[in-house]
């Protein structure tokens, strides 16, 4: 494969990337900020987003709707990173032929590719785990949320209770426990 071509395969896949990143970035930004984000059927594409009670992913290729989450994401993400070092490692590779030396704006491009690697799992690192994090919060205040809940429920009901009962003992009883 001619330099031209090699070239050119790894600034798709750095594209392709870049925009998957900047999806994972807003759908983490959504995370965080308490909006449901729903990850469409094409990861691809960017995420549509809901209120926390009706998370339902559309399908934009015509399926049935369903939740989503991000491992798919992360995994395409994944997959793309790896690809885009194996073209780096074959761009590298294709400049070691000692009867063409390479000129310094093909070092210069591999190194530029190097960095924007380095920079790329950089980024995704610090969104997954912030995804983590945000996700781990998350399930920490909904069981308080239902422990609240659970407690107001348990008290209301306690209150109701103690109404009927005063309000079937009567008047009779009340003034007689008076006289005490």
């Amino acid at each position: 494969m001619t330099w031209e071509v090699q070239s050119r395969r790894a600034r798709q896949t750095q594209s392709k990337l870049d925009a998957k990143l900047t999806t994972y970035s807003q759908y983490v930004s959504e995370l965080a900020r308490g909006i449901q984000p729903v990850v469409p059927s094409s990861v691809s594409a960017a995420p549509t987003f809901s209120t926390p009670d009706h998370a339902v992913a559309v399908d934009i290729n015509g399926g049935s709707s369903a939740p989503k989450d991000h491992t798919a994401m992360e995994t395409d993400i994944q997959s793309l990173l790896v690809q885009y070092s194996e073209e780096i490692d074959e761009l590298s590779s294709s400049l070691n032929d000692p009867l063409l030396p390479p000129n310094t704006t093909q070092l210069h491009l591999v190194q530029r590719h190097r960095e924007l690697l380095v920079e790329f799992e950089r980024e995704f690192f610090r969104s997954k785990t912030h995804v983590r994090q945000t996700l781990d919060r998350q399930q920490l205040l909904g069981h308080v949320k239902q422990d609240i809940r659970y407690v107001s429920k348990v008290r209301c009901c306690f209150i109701v209770r103690l109404h009927t009962h005063v309000a079937t003992t009567g008047p009779s009883m009340r003034q007689k426990s008076s006289h005490f």
